[in-house]
């Protein structure tokens, strides 16, 4: 989409500059339209932006249900080397088919980096204690007679380590 009016040039600088400060971006390109025809113009522009922003943005290729995909396995392979994108989804809205992935994908690529937890940690686990000193944020501890209770703010690939000690 090349933009001839003022309205329509000031619609595409407002959606650049939303996609430059979002926590994520989804590109979705028609599937069919790109195995018959290849990527266009316009879709090429905006992964050549993508690639010169150095973020990696989530690719939906909707629409697989109507592709050839023959040539979508290229056109495929061609997005991939771009470098543009962190995962490439193949979705059928008509169908639903990978529509639950890519909404999961989406859902981890908006949650917070960490995660706020409540923690009651026995005295004679002080590697957990420790690893919440050093990979977290600790905002309060109370030593208590049973143990240490601590409100911590963790990486969410620590949050598995935790588990154990979480009070809800």
């Amino acid at each position: 989409f090349t933009p001839k009016k003022r309205l329509e040039r000031a619609m595409v600088a407002a959606a650049k500059a939303s996609a430059a400060d979002a926590d994520a971006v989804l590109l979705m390109i028609d599937a069919a339209k790109a195995a018959k025809r290849g990527i266009d113009a316009d879709e090429e522009r905006i992964v050549a932006d993508l690639r010169a922003s150095g973020r990696q943005a989530l690719l939906a290729l909707n629409k697989i249900d109507a592709a050839d995909k023959g040539p979508l396995l290229t056109i495929t392979a061609q997005l991939n080397a771009s470098g543009a994108f962190s995962e490439i989804f193949y979705i059928s809205a008509l169908t639903g088919e990978g529509i639950e992935a890519l909404l999961d994908a989406i859902d981890l690529a908006l949650r917070p980096l960490t995660e706020s937890l409540k923690l009651l940690i026995p005295y004679e686990e002080g590697g957990i204690l420790s690893s919440c000193y050093r990979q977290g944020r600790v905002v309060s501890r109370r030593d208590e007679p049973w143990g240490i209770e601590l409100e911590v703010e963790l990486p969410r690939g620590l949050t598995p380590t935790v588990a154990a000690f979480r009070v809800v």
